[in-house]
């Protein structure tokens, strides 16, 4: 996974991810997991916290949780895709496996749906995935072949911390 994009002055940036749960311990600890992995990572409590972040920070993809106090995820998931189309998300959930929310999930622009109990290894995997995909969308097909033969190596490298 490219961790790092240029900057305007030319110099790596890590990758962004801002994390939006409600809840203190599931937040704190995927954003100390996506630091471990490599990103910069940020936390949001709420979804007008979250739109703050956003506009502040521009986070390469979003880990929204559907159970927010202020809002809805799925109906700010929405809110997200308008504001930032290029921006993937990806659902997060303490729910379990639901179909119908997942389907809904996905209809409305996420880029993944993942159980918060899922492990490490389901959440980078959904990462990665959805950041070839949205990086794909801005270079053309022909970036995203380059990019695709050294993207899994530090998913799995991380995984194995």
């Amino acid at each position: 996974m490219k961790l790092f994009s240029r900057s305007k002055k030319g110099k790596r940036a890590k990758k962004c991810v801002l994390v939006v749960d409600d809840e203190m311990f599931p937040r704190e600890t995927m954003c100390h997991v996506l630091t471990e992995c490599g990103f910069h990572a940020l936390g949001a409590d709420c979804c007008a916290e979250a739109l703050r972040v956003m506009e502040k920070e521009s986070p390469h993809l979003v880990l929204l949780d559907i159970q927010l106090p202020d809002e809805d995820g799925l109906t700010f998931l929405g809110q997200l895709k308008r504001k930032f189309p290029q921006v993937p998300v990806i659902m997060l959930t303490g729910l379990g496996y639901d179909e119908s929310l997942m389907k809904t999930a996905l209809q409305n622009g996420a880029s993944g749906y993942v159980g918060k109990d899922a492990g490490r290894g389901s959440v980078m995997i959904a990462i990665d995935e959805a950041l070839r995909k949205s990086r794909a969308a801005e270079t053309g097909e022909e970036q995203e072949k380059k990019w695709k033969g050294t993207s899994g190596n530090s998913v799995f490298l991380c995984l194995s911390f």
